[in-house]
């Protein structure tokens, strides 16, 4: 196997085209489920002030619309929702699109192509390369060896090719996409919903939990000190731990209230809790 930077370079191209499918598979699902469950967005400018243009995002009453889109790349012109500071005069926010989900997915995708067959190459031969390309690796690096060639831009060939492969996708048909990811996506939306409602249940019973334990403290306390227990302190902390102790309450009971009762102590006091 040859180890010259065009060669790898090779190599990783041909190990991209020869997964694309996977990437593909993968788009589609993602594409659909965005499609179906996500809200659509207009930028509105009606209460920009003077000095800052950026608009604010309002939530449409109409959905998506597959006769709106004849290729991929006109759905991603759409806003997801999210906005980000941008740190430019004038301009607060930006308003992200779900073009940059999608290329950093593809990027991504790329990225993971590249440490395989680095990894395939093996680390003596990769450090030989490095060290050919004048690259100083120290005994840290020898730890990241992948990560190293790839930051020292030696396959920056191949990485970039992210923007031809992103730009195929864009032109690919929505409509035929959407209906490739369709029964995965919506299998996706049925599987996260079941653990939304499960993580509701779980952190209601959680709560009812902490009710009956704090009612169960309060009476304790009564009995122990003859008097109830108010907001906990910092300064009360450690007379609360031995009280805690003392009754045996659990690590697990004590992380509970701390998370679910922050009404009856402070922010200080939770976080030891919780420790």
């Amino acid at each position: 196997m040859h180890t010259d930077i065009e060669s790898i370079s090779h190599q990783i191209k041909e190990r991209v085209d020869s997964k694309i499918y996977i990437l593909l598979e993968k788009i589609s699902v993602h594409l659909a489920y965005d499609f179906m469950f996500s809200h659509k967005y207009e930028v509105s400018h009606e209460e920009d002030p003077p000095w800052d243009y950026s608009g604010r995002l309002i939530q449409v009453d109409r959905g998506f619309s597959l006769e709106e889109y004849l290729c991929i790349g006109d759905f991603l012109e759409e806003y997801t929702g999210e906005s980000m500071l941008s740190f430019e005069s004038r301009c607060g926010f930006f308003h992200t699109r779900f073009e940059e989900k999608y290329e950093n997915m593809i990027h991504k995708y790329i990225y993971d192509c590249c440490k395989e067959v680095l990894s395939d190459i093996g680390d003596e031969k990769l450090l030989q390369l490095l060290l050919e390309q004048g690259v100083k690796v120290s005994e840290e690096d020898m730890q990241y060896l992948i990560e190293t060639a790839i930051e020292e831009d030696l396959f920056e060939e191949p990485l970039l090719y992210h923007y031809e492969i992103f730009e195929h996708i864009k032109s690919m048909n929505f409509k035929l996409t959407i209906l490739r990811g369709k029964e995965e996506a919506i299998k996706k939306y049925k599987d996260k919903e079941k653990r939304s409602k499960e993580n509701r249940e779980r952190l209601e019973m959680e709560r009812q939990n902490a009710k009956k334990l704090w009612s169960k403290l309060q009476n304790l306390y009564k009995l122990q000190t003859g008097k109830m227990i108010q907001k906990v302190e910092m300064r009360d902390y450690e007379m609360f731990k031995h009280f805690l102790d003392y009754n045996q309450v659990t690590k697990e009971d004590r992380v509970i209230l701390a998370t679910h009762l922050i009404g009856f102590f402070s922010n200080k006091v939770c976080e030891y809790l919780k420790r």
